[in-house]
């Protein structure tokens, strides 16, 4: 008999085995094996900082066996423990409840998808199963002896929980259990019996004991989570993704529904499994088995939430053998057990087979390609730089360094700004080349701190070279990484503070680092910092968006009161841009107030939501295009109008003339290389349409509207009569209120044609002069500029104001320049013109 059940022992194990050498070198080595790697090179030397270092004292022990260091060769270690832990899980159930129990417990754990995937790498969860077993088994081996102390077994598993501890950090979970499950049948014991006091007493003094010889390894460990982590909660979606985890290796949130289906079947079958384990065996073996089905996943998440790390099915391997264990002992409760037994190991099988199909067929589900990575870095030239945002890469300093030639600068991703432009430009002293790392599993640069400083600093910004989960992008740097500051004279009315600026261009573009530092408690979660140059329309022609963060990432609902952090805000000039002045203008926004925080001076008076800065000297991209385009103007949809001021970016890859004409009249403009902002007054008698031209081509055709002009007054509610300067007389106004909508008519009178193009500011103050709300168009909807205005010209321009719950008492009204925010004095010199209302 035992000749037959070792044969179907061999039978089982060879099929495992199978099974594990099935793509066990497809797949690139990766981040976390590289540390492994690393690890098993040096156990001592370099230790693994996160995990203990007994299971790479093993492998190590392989190695100078002469295993070798192919993928196939690291892993193979793994795939001979994952046998053990197989061969362990066969023997406990054939010893537990007989060969139909063991070889189903044996071909389960052979066929578990999440076992399997831990056989084929590099890493200790491989052992945790192994000793998840070991200790069941043990535990159950020395509370079965009633009589007198087991000091053998005692002793045994003793070993075993110390050898745990120092393989893996999730055999905290296990020991817990351990201890949980001994002290409360030996503290029963106790309490009915005097005389095993000291059992209970010598157990407790053992633990004591291994506390003490863990300490040292202890004591080297902290939370290794980020704030950028979402640790697990208790509920039932947890419960749905524990299961998933055991079942499916890779976290993942949308697997087909015959997936799930048959993780719902096998759920409920594992649920009467252990309701008939219960009711027809209730023995200690038993209540062990329930106990880690039930336990184990409760320790272990607790551990991830200390942690302050993410869920990940890994996190739960240590429980799958006590669940597969225990289907496998129902299977031994059932009258045609061999039937059960074949039919639940053909479920998973065909759930083993549609979990490894997926993941063989579907590259999101695999590492991420560090080999394919490695050998585009292996063809750079010597003296690249390839900077990666981590303490270590360990796939390339150690796994691939011999292929790797280029210069390897590792900066923590948490780093400040000072600390990485030292590292940086001190390392350029031997190169021009920049290579930027990005790994997409890691937190990666979310300030987007290295691509600004990099890119701003270049002269040629290479392309992205992608491989699944990675990238990098070249830089060709044209100078040292140089911050300058700016003085900004304003800030913005929010709970975060403006307290500095720096800025570094190039011919690229320009990074915009604005420092801010929390002072009130928070309005939102998330703040950003947008950040647009202007060209002398006041046009953005870059613009860029950055997430406000600390240096370790946080966001600002993370953040306490008085903590800084940054944004980095890239902004890439388009090619031709012309070397002058720019206005760069700062805004301020969170997902719920998109239109921004209001922009005040230093005296706190409002400056609308934008802060401008100091006019900024930059220039592009020599000119590359040959054809000449327009980029843009301000042409309204319909056409544009008689005396309107047309504005137009074109595009010119060589100077020229640009020609605006008329069927009576000609405009002309002399272009420059590269980038133009041009500007045409349009004739007051203009008519039809208007032709753009450069060097006889057609670039565009612009309709002209023909306006109806009044010339006679208007009829209105209220006479004002105050003139703004020598554009405009603000004849009169007429305002209605209703269903809580405010509509003022303003009746202006055109004293003139004029060069600029003003806006109209409608606004609503309490008591207090604070604004409530306010309309800010050019007049009539933006359909009639000033510049289109003629001498003696009324114009009707309605503005709607929502005033719906506003305890508002004043009414204002001005003009002013967009172009630098000015407003039109009124001849008694003040910059507003106030209109009653009720």
């Amino acid at each position: 008999m035992k000749v037959f059940h070792g044969f179907i022992g061999v039978v089982v194990l060879l099929g495992a085995f199978t099974l594990g050498i099935w793509r066990l070198d497809d797949e690139s080595i990766w981040h976390d094996e590289a540390w492994s790697i690393r690890a098993i090179q040096s156990p001592w030397g370099t230790p693994d900082d996160n995990t203990p270092p007994l299971y790479y004292l093993v492998l190590h022990l392989l190695q100078r066996l002469g295993a070798g260091d192919t993928p196939f060769a690291l892993r193979y270690g793994s795939l001979l423990i994952h046998l053990l832990t197989i061969a362990l899980g066969f023997r406990i159930g054939c010893h537990w409840y007989g060969l139909t129990a063991a070889f189903v417990s044996g071909t389960l754990l052979a066929l578990s998808p999440l076992l399997w995937e831990y056989a084929q790498e590099v890493r200790a969860y491989v052992v945790v199963p192994l000793i998840a077993l070991a200790l069941l088994a043990s535990t159950d081996a020395f509370l079965r002896n009633r009589s007198q102390f087991p000091f053998r077994t005692w002793f045994f598993l003793w070993g075993i929980e110390l050898a745990g501890l120092y393989t893996h950090n999730l055999s905290v979970p296990l020991v817990v259990w351990v201890n949980g499950v001994v002290l409360s049948v030996l503290g029963w014991r106790a309490v009915r019996s005097s005389e095993k006091s000291f059992s209970l007493i010598l157990w407790v003094s053992s633990q004591g004991i291994l506390f003490l010889l863990y300490l040292p390894w202890l004591l080297t460990q902290s939370p290794s989570g980020t704030p950028l982590n979402t640790v697990p909660r208790f509920n039932a979606e947890l419960l749905k993704n524990i299961w998933q985890a055991y079942f499916f290796p890779v976290a993942a949130s949308d697997l087909p529904d015959s997936f799930l289906l048959k993780y719902q079947i096998l759920a409920i079958i594992t649920v009467l499994a252990g309701v008939l384990l219960l009711w027809r065996e209730r023995s200690l073996k038993t209540l062990l088995l329930v106990s880690q089905v039930v336990l184990l996943p409760v320790f272990s998440t607790l551990l991830i939430i200390r942690a302050s790390i993410d869920f990940h099915p890994r996190y739960y391997v240590l429980g799958v053998p006590a669940v597969l264990l225990m289907l496998a002992a129902s299977v031994h409760q059932l009258p045609y057990k061999t039937w059960a037994g074949a039919a639940l190991v053909g479920l998973a099988a065909l759930i083993t087979w549609q979990s490894l199909s997926l993941i063989a067929e579907n590259r999101r589900y695999q590492h991420d390609d560090f080999a394919a990575m490695a050998a585009y870095y292996a063809a750079l030239p010597a003296d690249t730089l390839i900077v990666i945002p981590y303490d270590h890469e360990y796939t390339f300093e150690v796994y691939f360094k011999d292929q790797i030639k280029a210069h390897l600068l590792n900066i923590p991703l948490h780093s400040t700004p000072e600390t990485a432009i030292e590292k940086i430009n001190t390392a350029l002293n031997r190169t021009r080349r920049v290579e930027f790392l990005t790994w997409f599993q890691l937190p990666a640069d979310e300030r987007g701190m290295f691509p600004c400083l990099l890119a701003a600093t270049s002269e040629t910004i290479l392309e992205t070279y992608e491989v699944y989960g990675l990238s990098t992008t070249g830089f060709i740097l044209s100078q040292p990484i140089e911050m300058q500051p700016l003085q900004p004279e304003a800030n913005f009315n929010s709970a975060l503070r403006l307290t500095g600026l720096h800025y570094t261009a190039s011919e690229q573009g320009i990074c915009l680092q604005s420092d801010w530092t929390l002072e009130l408690a928070p309005e939102s979660d998330v703040y950003q910092a947008a950040a647009r140059i202007l060209n002398p329309f006041a046009w953005e022609i870059a613009v860029g968006n950055s997430l406000i963060l600390r240096n370790d990432q946080a966001r600002v609902e993370d953040w306490q009161i008085g903590d800084s952090g940054a944004a980095f805000t890239f902004m890439q000039l388009p090619e031709g841009t012309p070397e002058m002045d720019y206005d760069v203008v700062l805004r301020l926004y969170t997902p719920q107030n998109l239109s921004g925080f209001d922009a005040v001076n230093l005296e706190g008076a409002s400056l609308g939501k934008d802060l401008r800065l100091p006019g900024l000297t930059l220039q592009g991209q020599p000119v590359v295009t040959t054809n000449a385009r327009i980029v843009q103007d301000n042409a309204r949809e319909g056409g544009i109008y008689p005396g309107q001021r047309l504005r137009i970016e074109v595009m010119s890859p060589e100077s020229d003339v640009l020609i605006l004409r008329g069927e009576s009249w000609e405009l002309r403009e002399n272009l420059n290389q590269g980038l133009n902002w041009v500007e045409f007054t349009l004739p007051a008698e203009a008519a039809e349409e208007a032709v753009l031209a450069l060097n006889g081509s057609v670039l565009k055709t612009y309709p002209i509207v023909q306006v109806e002009r009044r010339f006679s007054p208007p009829e209105f509610a209220v006479p004002i009569g105050a003139q703004l300067g020598d554009v405009a007389i603000l004849s009169g106004a007429t305002v209605t209120v209703t269903e809580g909508q405010m509509t003022v008519a303003l009746i202006w009178r055109a004293l003139s044609t004029p060069d600029v193009d003003y806006r109209v500011f409608v606004q609503l103050l309490d008591e207090n002069g604070r604004l409530l709300t306010q309309s800010n168009t050019m007049p009539v909807q933006d359909q009639r500029p000033t510049s289109s205005w003629l001498e003696g010209e009324y114009i009707v321009d309605s503005h709607n104001l929502q005033v719906n719950g506003l305890e508002y008492s004043r009414l204002i009204v001005g003009m002013y320049d967009p172009l630098t925010a000015e407003r039109v004095l009124v001849l008694d010199g003040t910059d507003f013109i106030e209109i009653p209302v009720r």
